[in-house]
């Protein structure tokens, strides 16, 4: 039996395979950032204990999204105490803030507010 094709479906996946070429090498530190902020963030989602899609999804987005916030300053703060460059700890810093994002918020809402959440 022959594969399905069609003119939209091999349109489309020329379109994205052009659009990654070109954008590419503008957006190679975000890509870094964006993986690793996904990957981290999918090994949380996968270490809850009741997991519904809901809950699943906003663990899945805020994950990203602090990856994405806070990945720079904290791979330009360690660089010079591990001897690397920014740019090799970008995916592995991405993925450790996506992963483990449940304790860097707490920590976070316990400086600011001054006290422990119950």
């Amino acid at each position: 039996m022959t594969e399905p094709t069609t003119p939209a479906v091999t349109g489309g996946a020329l379109l994205l395979a052009a659009m990654t070429a070109s954008l590419g090498p503008l957006l190679a530190e975000w890509a870094l950032i964006f993986v690793g902020g996904f990957v981290g963030s999918f090994l949380a989602v996968t270490a809850m204990e009741t997991l519904t899609l809901r809950a699943a999804s906003l663990v899945l987005f805020r994950g990203l999204g602090m990856s994405i916030l806070f990945t720079g300053a904290t791979a330009a703060l360690i660089a010079p105490h591990v001897g690397s460059s920014v740019d090799m700890l970008l995916l592995p810093m991405a993925g450790i803030i996506g992963w483990q994002q449940d304790k860097l918020l707490s920590i976070l809402r316990k400086r600011i507010t001054g006290k422990e959440e119950s």
